[in-house]
């Protein structure tokens, strides 16, 4: 019973992927206007820019447009560093203009990573904004030689 169960459960959060990629790349619905084929497009190109280019944290990232109207948030950061000083408040408030989903009990290196993910960020860029979070210096430790 339990394993039928759980092969239920997951066909039903198949089924919701093919859904979810298919409104994505807009097959078999009029959620997919030309305009919002347009937008992704130039997400994809700024996410491809952004991975290629931007490697430090004081470098420049391209913040991408808002899917529901094409504009580019003045509140997204545009550096590596102003994504490594953002707290919990600004980060879920920032995944939810982006539409991007996220549990609110997250811890804040893994809300990080979702959006540093979205922009297209670099694998070094990643390590360099969610390994080195301020306020996490390793404490001295003082000996008595």
């Amino acid at each position: 019973m339990g394993i039928l169960t759980h092969l239920d459960v997951l066909a039903k959060e198949c089924e919701n992927m093919r859904t979810f990629i298919k409104t994505g790349f807009g097959e078999g619905n009029d959620y997919a206007t030309e305009g919002r084929m347009e937008i992704e497009k130039t997400r994809l190109e700024l996410r491809n820019w952004n991975r290629t280019h931007v490697t430090e944290l004081d470098e420049t990232l391209k913040p991408l447009p808002r899917f529901d109207d094409g504009e580019v948030p003045s509140s997204a950061p545009t550096t590596g560093r102003m994504v490594q000083w953002l707290d919990h408040r600004r980060i879920a408030d920032l995944l939810d203009l982006y539409d991007l989903p996220f549990v609110p009990t997250m811890f804040l290196y893994e809300k990080k990573a979702i959006y540093l993910r979205f922009v297209g960020a670099s694998r070094a860029l990643m390590h360099r904004v969610l390994d080195d979070q301020p306020g996490m210096e390793m404490p001295v430790c003082q000996t008595d030689h």
